[in-house]
């Protein structure tokens, strides 16, 4: 049975990789049957590439690619005995099916993973996050129950996670809600104070209003 020819117009517009078809290319006069289609890659070149070699991902740039990642890898040379490449290697580890690193219930248990771009190497890694800010600073994801990639993670003080943690309590009166360690710094409250009224049963409006006695929880 013969192959459904593809046609111009599906190709057209289409993205591989960082180039995206503009038009078909007028076929060679030595190799008729060979289509090809000019492309503009996202750093601004204009190529001409085989239809064959777009679709099946041979080729996604127009060079400019290949010489990012050589930049990158000169930039992380050397960056095994790095922070970075730790937080890296134990990421990998936590989330591995057959973990037994420490706390891997906690990640490779519950099902989050790390995305196939850094699966694929530390350079993605860190051409996604980039160094640490400080030495304060670690990797957090954002939604406690999604998974590790760029869109939901940030290198975060420990008391920014801390706020974030899924056991954090968190209250919510006139509309907004917060933790009880933001709230204790919003009103002035002790944490031990806001803690110990909402095991008193107390309402959110009652524990966040009543003026605290000196030397006492409430």
């Amino acid at each position: 049975m013969a192959k459904r020819k593809i046609q111009r117009d599906q190709i057209i517009g289409k993205v591989y990789g960082r180039l995206t078809v503009l038009d078909e290319a007028k076929p060679q006069r030595i190799i008729t049957w060979l289509r090809r289609f000019v492309v503009q890659c996202s750093c601004g070149n204009q190529s001409i590439i085989p239809l064959r070699d777009l679709r099946n991902n041979h080729t996604q740039s127009c060079g400019c690619y290949r010489v990012d990642l050589m930049r990158l890898r000169d930039v992380t040379h050397g960056m095994r005995d790095t922070p970075e490449y730790d937080v890296w290697s134990n990421m990998k580890r936590r989330c591995a099916n057959h973990s037994t690193a420490t706390h891997a219930a906690h990640y490779a248990g519950r099902g989050i993973t790390v995305c196939a771009r850094w699966l694929e190497s530390f350079e993605n890694f860190i051409e996604d996050m980039g160094r640490r800010p400080t030495d304060q600073h670690s990797l957090e994801r954002l939604n406690n129950d999604g998974n590790y990639e760029k869109d939901n993670c940030a290198w975060t003080t420990m008391k920014v996670q801390c706020r974030n943690r899924r056991s954090n309590h968190r209250l919510t009166y006139n509309g907004e809600t917060l933790s009880i360690a933001e709230w204790s710094e919003r009103i002035g409250f002790t944490r031990s104070t806001i803690f110990d009224r909402l095991k008193r049963g107390w309402s959110v409006e009652k524990i966040l209003t009543t003026p605290q006695r000196k030397n006492q929880y409430g």
